[in-house]
């Protein structure tokens, strides 16, 4: 017979157990701390009673430890090994202690811990514990090693050792109840003290309920009519009886009536709590009946109700199922349903056009939906059903009737081992994307072998992409950038104008150009023409080296300046050379206009007395001599008007009249001037060959 447990009370007794066994190492160190520092009313509780012996205390705590670890539920085969090593101590302890009452032998273990004066209240031997508690450890000790054992009908050996220790613990705690000395303590032996029947209580109920799901514990908590009369009754049972015996028996003690009267009253009080109790359990079963009358009979309303939806879904199913058929019979996705080893059970037109058959018959009758044309992608495929129960969006290729690739996009689910999919034909997208990877391959190639710099900068400011180019420019390496953003490979360039721009371009999403001048890490700079376009990622930028042409730039500004300044220089020299050349000509005619008047006045003094000389009468030479001298006086004084002519123009007072002159009268009038000097050197001067009048007028200037 199964017993179907109630979780309530399961998980609520392991609680119980978990907490007891708690109780019971606190009761253990309070002895131990007792027997450290000499606390009789840590070691008895009651003054003038038997003490708990420091090897009770100890076998407690092992017991309790071994309970804690069966309850924690680890399967560490250490775990498991500590927890029965405990258990076993423990029966040792009360096998060692049983074997030394019978035996009369003393093991030198009574004593081990502490000692005790001989002559101490109820005690035969100083520090040995009574032998009803060596026999309790004894058979707990047993219990805690069998505590997971079952026989094959489902009973626990250890809850009966349990059982059995528990009820010589509830027989001393009767015997303090009752005052009965023979119930604690056998015959001149060591009695067992009160804390350790508390002791022993609370371990033996924490054991029951630490595996309540076994043996007879099932029963109790059992959600059956059983369990719940076990769990009404058993408490009034145990606890009644005992608190109807104590309390007569000290009316008795008190005088307040005889012994027939004392039990006749225990008798009717149990008889009174009884049917109180019958009555109550009783009310309970009916109200528990009736309420499994009513959901009886809201079972069989349910079942009646549940029947007629069944028989209207199973219409809607059929509907339903006609509507699928219809919609996967007209629909241009292929839809299939196979077995794991590919057996096909049912296939639409359009998958069937799709792998080059005329009608779904055809196509099931071939079985070519297992044809990959890598079977490694099938594998893949039932792995993924088989784990995860379904696979959406799984790309494959299969095999056509006719052997071409079909590129398809499969979504799958398992159920019952039976595969039930979509087939969509992504042929003309696989050949578009590898159209489109292709034009993407030329469009990086030629973009890698610009000689212009080229960058992606996506939205979030991370490097997309950047040509060997852009990779000089940048003096970083290509696997430092992309994947980072701007600020981790250039710090700081956020606050330059260039990242404004930037910036500008990827929120407003307009084109810019720009040149800007780049301050590198190390400190270097370069000059780039940038141009700035918004891309679908984010924005592209198209950077030139310009840095030698602005150093030539630089160079040619240097140079403008330079010869500027030296042209302002040599302006200066002008102006001033200018000014001095002014002065001099200023001095010049000074000069000749003061030289001419001086050397008028003496001219015309010898022309004077030469003309009164030539009036006279002279010879033929003296006469010669006085024309020569008038000839050369008046050429003097032509000479010095000409000087003070030339003045004039300089002062710009006189403008030059070009005139024809007569050729050979000048040339006879410059002889006879220079003449008498060539003579008185002894040069001779010949005249020959003198141009006619036809040669002559070839000599003048043309006419204005």
């Amino acid at each position: 017979m199964i017993i179907q447990p109630d979780s309530r009370f399961n998980s609520l007794f392991r609680s119980f157990a978990r907490v007891g066994s708690f109780v019971v190492v606190f009761i253990g160190c309070l002895v131990l701390l007792g027997w450290s520092f000499d606390i009789a009313i840590l070691k008895s509780v009651l003054p003038g009673t038997v003490t708990m012996k420091a090897n009770t205390a100890v076998g407690f705590l092992l017991a309790s430890a071994s309970l804690w670890l069966a309850l924690s539920d680890l399967t560490d085969r250490r775990i498991r090994s500590l927890k029965q090593a405990c258990a076993v101590v423990v029966t040792l302890i009360g096998l060692l202690t049983l074997f030394q009452y019978l035996s009369g032998l003393d093991l030198g273990i009574d004593q081990l811990l502490f000692q005790e004066p001989a002559g101490t209240v109820s005690t035969s031997n100083p520090g040995r514990m009574s032998p009803n508690t060596a026999l309790n450890f004894l058979l707990i000790g047993l219990g805690l090693l069998l505590l997971d054992w079952e026989t094959r009908h489902g009973h626990n050996p250890a809850q009966f050792l349990i059982i059995l220790a528990g009820v010589i613990a509830l027989l001393g705690l009767l015997g303090y109840a009752y005052g009965v000395s023979e119930l604690y303590g056998l015959l001149n032996y060591t009695s067992m003290a009160v804390n350790t029947v508390a002791a022993f209580i609370v371990l033996c109920l924490a054991m029951l309920f630490a595996r309540p799901e076994a043996g007879l514990m099932a029963i109790i908590i059992s959600s059956k009519v059983g369990g719940f009369l076990a769990r009404r009754l058993l408490p009034v049972a145990l606890v009644v009886p005992i608190a109807l015996g104590w309390i007569g028996l000290l009316g008795e003690r008190a005088g307040l009536y005889d012994t027939e009267f004392g039990v006749s009253l225990i008798e009717v009080a149990n008889s009174a709590i009884l049917v109180i109790v019958i009555l109550a359990t009783a009310h309970a079963l009916n109200r528990v009946d009736f309420a499994r009358h009513n959901a009886e009979e809201a079972l069989r309303l349910a079942y009646t109700d549940l029947e007629k939806r069944v028989t209207e879904r199973t219409f809607e199913l059929a509907v339903s199922e006609r509507i699928f058929r219809d919609l996967a019979e007209t629909s241009f996705v292929g839809i299939y349903r196979t077995s794991l080893k590919g057996e096909i059970l049912y296939v639409n037109a359009a998958l069937a056009h799709m792998m080059g058959f005329d009608s779904p018959e055809e196509m099931k009758r071939a079985g070519v939906l297992t044809r990959y044309r890598d079977p490694r992608e099938r594998q893949t495929l039932l792995a993924s059903l088989q784990r995860d129960g379904k696979v959406e969006s799984f790309e494959a290729v299969l095999l056509t009737r006719s052997e071409s690739p079909l590129h398809n996009l499969m979504s799958v689910t398992l159920n019952n081992d039976i595969m039930t999919g979509t087939i969509v034909d992504i042929t003309a997208r696989k050949h578009a994307e590898e159209a489109l990877r292709q034009s993407e391959e030329r469009f990086r190639s030629t973009l890698e072998s610009m000689m212009e710099g080229c960058q992606i900068i996506g939205f979030d400011w991370r490097y997309l992409f950047i040509n060997d180019a852009a990779v000089r420019q940048g003096m970083l390496k290509k696997d430092e950038m992309i994947g980072h953003t701007m600020s981790e490979c250039y710090p700081g360039i956020e606050n330059t104008e260039m990242f404004t721009s930037l910036r500008y371009c990827m929120d407003e999403r307009t084109s810019h150009r720009m040149i800007n001048e780049f301050v590198y890490p190390d400190g270097s700079k370069g000059w780039f023409e940038l141009s700035i376009q918004p891309a679908p990622n984010g924005i592209f930028i198209l950077s030139s080296n310009i840095t030698a042409r602005k150093q030539a730039e630089e160079q040619l500004r240097n140079f403008n300046a330079e010869l500027e300044q030296r042209i302002a220089e040599r302006t200066l020299d002008y102006q001033k050379a200018k000014e001095e050349a002014k002065n001099a000509n200023l001095a010049k005619s000074e000069f000749l206009s003061r030289m001419s008047h001086e050397l008028r006045t003496p001219l015309n003094s010898i022309l004077g007395f030469a003309q009164l000389m030539e009036m006279e009468e002279l010879d033929a030479e003296f006469e010669k001599n006085i024309k020569h001298i008038l000839k050369a006086g008046r050429h003097l004084l032509d000479m010095i008007n000409e000087i003070l002519d030339i003045a004039r123009i300089d002062a710009g007072r006189l403008f030059l009249s070009p005139e024809p002159v007569e050729l050979q009268s000048l040339i006879l009038e410059t002889l006879d001037i220079v003449s008498p000097l060539a003579y008185q050197r002894l040069i001779t001067l010949e005249l020959s060959g003198f141009p006619g009048e036809c040669r002559i007028r070839q000599g003048r200037p043309p006419a204005a």
